[in-house]
C-alpha cells in the first residue's frame, strides 16, 4: 500500500462569528469552500452543533443496531440501490444500513419500528436530531458554493427538491488472513456527502496527483465531500473525490454517511458555461445515476475503478451517457449467428474412434471461437428437470430471513440479492455432487427436511458433473494433454447456483446485472425454457440462446482461458428479461483445486506463455467488489492469469 501523503485536507470553519452572510469575510469563506471542493473534492469542518453528548448517543445507538440478528437487519430494504441493508462476502469487513428521509420524523420512526417493533425511543430521537443538524450543514455548504459561483438564484429550488439518505456503517477488525481493505476506491453518486466517524481512523482521500491522504478522526470534525452529481452540476469545476476505507486500528469503526440527492434534473447552470468551460454533461436524474452505478458492473467499470481513470473528470461522462448507450446495447438486434450444437454422447463417437477425435476437435473449435456451445444431454430426463425446477421454485418461496442463512466465506457461494440488480436473486450449494453437501443445504433451508428437494438436486448435480467431465476429457485430448486430466478432475470442486429472475415492472429495465465472464474453470447452464441468456461473440454481436429442455449451455471460464494459454475464449454474457414469466436457471460451476498452470505443450514460439500460475479460488476472490483496481491490474494480459 502506498504511504499516505503528508498533505492535509483544508479545514474550514463555516460558522465562525466573523463570517456572517454579506460580509467580506463571508465572501472569502465561500471562496475557500469553492477552492477546496475544486482542488480536493472535500474538506474538514468543525461543527459543534452536534454536541459530544449527541455523538455518544448516536454511536451507541448504531452499535446497538448492528447487534440485531441478521434476519432483522435484512428487513431494511428499498427499491433504491444502496438505501437498504448491505453485507456481502466480497466486502467482508463492513455491513451497512440505510434510513431514507432521516430528517423527517416519519422516516426515522418507520426505520426504528421496523428494527424494534416494540419501539426504541432513544435510537429514533438521537438519529432524527443528528440528521436534522447535519442537514443544516449540508445546506450551508451548498449555499456558499452557489453564492461563490454567482448562481444563488438556483439554491432554493435545489434545496426544496433535495432528499437525504443516512447510511449507518460498521467496519469490523480484519482477521489475520484478511486484508484491511474495506471496499474499493470509489466516488459517491450523491450531490453532497457528509461523513462522521467514531474517532477511529480509516478514511483515505486520493488527491488529483495520485497521493492518498489519511483523514485523522476528531469528534467535532465532519468531512464534506462532493459527489458525482455536484461535479456534473458545476460543469466539471468541482472535483468528486476518490476515497476508500482501510482499517488500521484495533477497534471497530462506525461511520455515518449523510448523502443528499437532488430531486430536480441535474443541469449545469448557464452561468457556468462559456468558451473556457464548454458544456460537459447532458442533463440527468441524480437517482438514475445511482441506479446505473451497479455493484455487479465490475467488468464494465474495471477501467473506471482504475485509480488513474477514476481521478479524472472525463470518466464521469461515460457514466452520465451510459443510460442511452445501455438502452442502445440492449435494444440492438441480436445477431443471426447460432451457437454450435454438439451431441457429445452419440453412439458413433466412442473414445478412440475417428468420430470421437473429430468430435473433440469440434468442442475445441467451439471454445476457441465462441467460448461456449450447446450440448444435447438426455441423461437429465424431462421428469428430473420438472422435479428440480419445481424444487427451485419452492426454495425461492421461502422467507428472506431463511434464505439469507445461505452464507459462505467463498464469494458468490451464498445467497445474493441487491437493489442494484433488482430482477434476480440467487443461492449457492457448495459440493452438490456430494450427498452431504446437498443434504446440509436442505437441512439449513428446511430443518424438518425436504427429501424431494435433496434427491432431485443431488441427482441433477451428479449427472451434470458427468457432462462437465466429458467436455474436459475431450478438450484435454484434443490439445494432446490427456495426461493432466486425472489430477485436474480429482482436484475439481463444484458449486451449483440456483437463480431466479422475476418479470420486470413497467418502470424497470429488462437487463439484469452486467455483461460478465465467469471466474470458474467451466460453467454449465440450464434454464426452465424461458429465454434470456445472450452470448457476445468476438466481433461484438450478441447471440440469443434459444431455450430447450434437452440443451445445456457449456461455457468456458476465465480459469480455462488461462489454462489454455489464451486459446480458449471466456465469453461475455448477460441476461435480458423480455419474457412475461419468471425465469429459473441452474448453473453448475467447476473450480480447479490445483494451481492453474498452462501445460508446457501449449507453450511455443507461436504461443508464448501469457499467464503466471494462480489459484482458481484466488481468482474468484480477486474478482471482488472491494478489489477491482487490483483485479484489473493483476489479471491483465500479459502479466498474469485470466
Amino acid at each position: 500500500m502506498a504511504p499516505q501523503s503528508a498533505v492535509k485536507l483544508p479545514d474550514i470553519d463555516l460558522f465562525d462569528e466573523n463570517s456572517l452572510p454579506g460580509t467580506a469575510s463571508w465572501v472569502s469563506k465561500c471562496k475557500d469552500v469553492q477552492l477546496a471542493l475544486e482542488e480536493y473534492g472535500c474538506f474538514l469542518t468543525p461543527y459543534d452543533k452536534v454536541s459530544l453528548q449527541l455523538q455518544d448517543q448516536i454511536f451507541n445507538s448504531v452499535q446497538e443496531l448492528f447487534t440485531l440478528p441478521t434476519e432483522k437487519k435484512v428487513q431494511n430494504t428499498s427499491d433504491k440501490p444502496y438505501f437498504g441493508y448491505f453485507k456481502h462476502p466480497l466486502v467482508p469487513l463492513s455491513e451497512s444500513m440505510g434510513i431514507d428521509g432521516p430528517t423527517l420524523l416519519e422516516g426515522t420512526q418507520s426505520f426504528t419500528d421496523l428494527m424494534w417493533p416494540n419501539g426504541n425511543k432513544r435510537f429514533c430521537e438521537s438519529v432524527h436530531t443528528y440528521a436534522k443538524l447535519v442537514s443544516q450543514l449540508d445546506r450551508r455548504v451548498k449555499y456558499m458554493v452557489f453564492e461563490s459561483y454567482g448562481v444563488g438564484k438556483y439554491f432554493d429550488s435545489h434545496i426544496d427538491s433535495t432528499s437525504y439518505l443516512l447510511r449507518l456503517i460498521k467496519y469490523r477488525l480484519p482477521k489475520e488472513e484478511e486484508t484491511n481493505n474495506c471496499g474499493f476506491p470509489h466516488t459517491d453518486k450523491s450531490f453532497l456527502t457528509i461523513l462522521h466517524d467514531n474517532q477511529v481512523a480509516g478514511l483515505e482521500i486520493k488527491t488529483k496527483d495520485g497521493r492518498w491522504i489519511g483523514v485523522e478522526p476528531s469528534g467535532s470534525m465532519f468531512i464534506v465531500m462532493a459527489g458525482d452529481a455536484f461535479l456534473a452540476w458545476s460543469n466539471g469545476r468541482v472535483h468528486s473525490a476518490l476515497h476508500r476505507v482501510v482499517t488500521n486500528g484495533k477497534k471497530e469503526r462506525y461511520s455515518l454517511g449523510f448523502f443528499s440527492f437532488s430531486g430536480e434534473t441535474i443541469r449545469t447552470p448557464e452561468e457556468l458555461i462559456d468558451e473556457a468551460h464548454p458544456l460537459l454533461f447532458k442533463p440527468f436524474e441524480n437517482i438514475d445515476l445511482l441506479r446505473l452505478y451497479s455493484l455487479d458492473d465490475v467488468r464494465k467499470y474495471s477501467q473506471k475503478f482504475n485509480d488513474e481513470a477514476m481521478s479524472n473528470t472525463p470518466s464521469l461522462t461515460a457514466i452520465l451517457s451510459r443510460k442511452s448507450s445501455i438502452n442502445y446495447m440492449i435494444m440492438a438486434t441480436q445477431s443471426a449467428i447460432k451457437l454450435p450444437v454438439i451431441d457429445l454422447f452419440d453412439d458413433e463417437s466412442e473414445p478412440g474412434t475417428d468420430s470421437w477425435i473429430s468430435k473433440c476437435k469440434e468442442v475445441q473449435r467451439a471454445f476457441e471461437e465462441y467460448g461456449c456451445f450447446l450440448a444435447t444431454y438426455d441423461k437429465v430426463s424431462l421428469q428430473l428437470q420438472d422435479d428440480v425446477f419445481d424444487s427451485v421454485r419452492e426454495l425461492f418461496q421461502l422467507p428472506t430471513e431463511k434464505k439469507v442463512l445461505n452464507t459462505s466465506d467463498k464469494p458468490y457461494f451464498g445467497y445474493f440479492k441487491h437493489p442494484s440488480i433488482p430482477l434476480s436473486e440467487s443461492m449457492g450449494i457448495d459440493n452438490p455432487t456430494i450427498l452431504e453437501g446437498t443434504q446440509s443445504f436442505t437441512n439449513l433451508m428446511w430443518p424438518n427436511g425436504n427429501q424431494i428437494f435433496c434427491k432431485s438436486i443431488y441427482a441433477y448435480a451428479t449427472l451434470v458433473s458427468e457432462l462437465d467431465r466429458m467436455v474436459k476429457t475431450m478438450v484435454f485430448e484434443s490439445y494432446g494433454v490427456r495426461k493432466y486430466y486425472d489430477s485436474h478432475i480429482k482436484s475439481t470442486n463444484y458449486l451449483l447456483r440456483l437463480i431466479k429472475y422475476r418479470v420486470p415492472r413497467e418502470d424497470e429495465n429488462d437487463f439484469d446485472g452486467c455483461p460478465h465472464t465467469d471466474k470458474s474453470f467451466m460453467t454449465i447452464l440450464h434454464d426452465n425454457h424461458i429465454a434470456g441468456l445472450q452470448i457476445k461473440t468476438k466481433d461484438g454481436n450478441w447471440v440469443g440462446v434459444e431455450p430447450s429442455g434437452s440443451m445445456f449451455v457449456v461455457m468456458a471460464g476465465d480459469a480455462f482461458l488461462a489454462w489454455s494459454n489464451g486459446r480458449i475464449q471466456s465469453p461475455t454474457h448477460r441476461v435480458i428479461m423480455k419474457a412475461k414469466k419468471e425465469r429459473y436457471c441452474l448453473a453448475l460451476f467447476s473450480f480447479s483445486g490445483e494451481t492453474i498452470r498452462t501445460p508446457e505443450e501449449l507453450v511455443d514460439e507461436a504461443h508464448p506463455l501469457l499467464f503466471k500460475p494462480f489459484d482458481n479460488m484466488d481468482l474468484l476472490r480477486l474478482f471482488s467488489l472491494d478489489d477491482v483496481h487490483r483485479h484489473a491490474k493483476y489479471f491483465s494480459q500479459p502479466k498474469c492469469g485470466a
